[in-house]
């Protein structure tokens, strides 16, 4: 009896030690998270910090006594080092989360790597952030080269004969950046011939530039503009009796519920490539959609879902690793298998790129007031609509 008592004791000083133990490892961990909360990506840095808000607050999250430390990157090169900088030697942080930007990425990159810190991009596209000699760095999302291999593969079922193209830009840097990585990939994608036509954004009447687009008449018209200004040119080019087969919107913001309420019906046709929408076909995805409108009052983007997704993979690593550790850490992420509201997530460790996960891109169009998923079609909600 007493060797059944002693026994019993000490299974349960055993249970108690190593829920104590499992306790202060969840409250021990700090993740910092790493945002553009100013300078012009400030909206998306916002928006990203309301999904890893969420992520943190909702029920059955793997780390629940994990604390959060968010820091400013501004988007650029020197604000990312700076800010993982004071996250690893201020915080004392055991792993990374964010990025939207890939000047800010590239440098937290190089700062995490020396520190033997593992960071979680859920943000930028830069192929090859997660090559070697990167040991300690994942992203969740899709690399931005990928972005156009999916528009080849849609065009290849859709326009295989149509292949003429139009980028009508801004002509400010990003903008012209933006449509210098078109112009390159303009071979890759068959596209012949491909124009650009700049404009000055903030204007009321794109008619001029419009006029010299459909004098070429394009399969592909790409529109690198601010939303008010895109939605006012879909308005405009409807007027003109511009009617690409495909119109592919390529500015942030185009795929949000604020750009269908300012275009109107204009804006149906409107495609975007992102890594992620509502309507795809992602366990999960719509219901972590509604409860965000619960929440907040609007519609996530891939921002809000991203940050969401990336902090419950880190949040299942922490919770894998043993002992908690920054080196544990990274090996408990290597091996990740979790299924999140952007697909299952896997790192490819004996790839190329040994920390990108294995993520699609996905074409999203404009219809009936709805952002539907048109591409891939395994993750497609509807059929593409051409004028």
């Amino acid at each position: 009896m007493h060797r059944c008592l002693r026994k019993w004791l000490w299974l349960m000083t055993a249970v108690g030690l190593t829920m104590i133990v499992s306790l202060h490892r969840a409250e021990a961990v700090r993740i910092g998270v790493l945002l553009p909360l100013s300078g012009p990506m400030a909206p998306a840095g916002e928006a990203a910090r309301t999904g890893f808000d969420m992520a943190a607050a909702s029920e059955g999250f793997a780390a629940p006594g994990a604390s959060l430390h968010a820091a400013d990157t501004a988007g650029s090169s020197e604000g990312g080092r700076a800010a993982t900088m004071r996250l690893i030697r201020e915080k004392q942080v055991d792993v990374l989360v964010g990025c939207l930007t890939s000047p800010a990425a590239w440098s937290a990159a190089a700062v995490a790597e020396a520190a033997g810190v593992p960071l979680l991009i859920s943000g930028a596209g830069s192929t090859a952030i997660t090559e070697p000699p990167y040991r300690f760095v994942f992203r969740l999302n899709p690399p931005v080269e990928e972005k156009y291999a999916a528009l080849a593969s849609f065009m290849d079922r859709y326009l295989p004969a149509s292949r003429s193209a139009a980028v009508l830009c801004e002509s400010l840097p990003p903008a012209e950046a933006l449509s210098e990585q078109w112009l390159a990939q303009a071979a890759a994608l068959d596209l012949d011939p491909l124009f650009r036509v700049r404009f000055a954004p903030g204007r009321i009447d794109y008619r001029p530039e419009l006029a010299k687009v459909r004098v070429k008449k394009p399969a592909l018209l790409v529109l690198i503009a601010a939303p008010a200004d895109a939605a006012l040119m879909m308005r405009q080019r409807r007027h003109m009796h511009l009617a690409p087969k495909l119109i592919l919107g390529e500015a942030p913001g185009v795929a949000r519920p604020e750009f269908a309420e300012t275009a109107g019906g204009a804006g149906e046709p409107l495609c975007a490539l992102v890594p992620w929408a509502a309507s795809a076909s992602f366990p999960g995805a719509r219901r972590f959609s509604r409860a965000y409108f619960e929440r907040y009052g609007r519609f996530p983007g891939h921002h809000e879902a991203l940050a969401f997704a990336a902090l419950n993979v880190v949040a299942d690593a922490v919770s894998r690793s043993r002992p908690t550790s920054k080196g544990a850490i990274r090996n408990a992420m290597a091996k990740t298998d979790l299924s999140t509201i952007c697909g299952v997530v896997r790192f490819n460790e004996k790839g190329a790129r040994p920390g990108q996960n294995r993520a699609p891109w996905l074409l999203v169009q404009w219809q009936s007031g709805r952002l539907e998923t048109v591409w891939p079609q395994n993750r497609a909600s509807a059929s593409p609509i051409f004028p």
